[in-house]
């Protein structure tokens, strides 16, 4: 869902100098440190989960994953297809050492992560864990009508009213001008992606999911069981499906709590 108005971190701010496109770290990394890599929400840019950079527990390393069309990127044309997204990202990651990942991604982050997940599985960067925040299990399907083909105010309207977009994004021209084609293109993508089987992960999986969240129901979200090798933890929160902005706290300090206890259980997630 697109956030209009939000502030860019000094650490994400497009004016500064930084060498890749797809990943934007919020510091230098470290030899030995792990890369998070944090993947938006359809509308949703690198800044979207700003506030959590400062967060991380020491030796992991915020980095914002940026799809064209938005924010540094704003000036190239939108991605076609979850393929060209996974390439760029894992032709960039051979710029990095650090061979410790994690993945957290949300909504279409979610299937993102999902994607890079099975990408890297066989290599050198196997990623040691993959939390899939309110995203839906590939069997699942998209779980609402199409709309990414309507005309902009039929597009926004309908976004408003599934619950993917803010209500001032369909009042306010000026949002809908600037963050209107994003949200459009990112579900775009989503909705190319289908319905298939998925396909197993042996990478160990997290879940994340709010109660009230209709887009994806707890139901759906525990579909991804059927493509993790050991059950996968679910962690619930309250709100809707935006859970991550409302209730941003206590979603990021669950993610720092995992991600202690995972380094410290040699790579395996441990029940919160």
């Amino acid at each position: 869902m697109a956030q209009p108005g939000f502030a860019v971190s000094p650490e994400l701010r497009p004016g500064a100098p930084q060498p890749h496109q797809w990943l934007w770290p919020a510091r230098p990394p470290q030899p030995d440190d792990t890369l998070v890599l944090f993947f938006p929400f359809a509308g949703g840019s690198a800044a979207s989960f700003r506030g959590w950079a400062r967060r991380l527990p020491a030796g992991h390393v915020f980095v914002g994953v940026e799809l064209p069309g938005r924010g540094r990127r704003a000036r190239e044309p939108y991605a076609v297809s979850y393929e060209e997204v996974i390439a760029g990202i894992t032709a960039e990651l051979e710029s990095f050492t650090q061979r410790r990942l994690v993945l957290f991604g949300h909504s279409m982050g979610a299937e993102l992560a999902y994607e890079l997940t099975l990408a890297l599985e066989g290599g050198a960067r196997r990623p040691a864990l993959a939390v899939i925040s309110a995203g839906r299990a590939p069997s699942t399907g998209l779980g609402r009508p199409p709309i990414a083909h309507l005309p902009l105010p039929e597009f926004l309207a309908a976004a408003v009213r599934d619950g993917l977009a803010a209500p001032e994004l369909a009042t306010y021209p000026q949002l809908a001008e600037i963050y209107g084609p994003v949200l459009q293109a990112d579900l775009r993508l989503v909705e190319q992606r289908g319905q298939t089987a998925g396909t197993p992960t042996s990478v160990p999986l997290v879940l994340f999911g709010s109660r009230q969240d209709r887009l994806v129901p707890e139901q759906v979200l525990r579909k991804w069981s059927a493509l993790a090798a050991a059950p996968p933890t679910l962690h619930l929160f309250d709100g809707g499906h935006m859970f991550i902005l409302e209730r941003a706290d206590l979603v990021s300090a669950t993610l720092v709590d995992l991600l202690e206890q995972t380094r410290g259980n040699g790579g395996r997630p441990a029940p919160l």
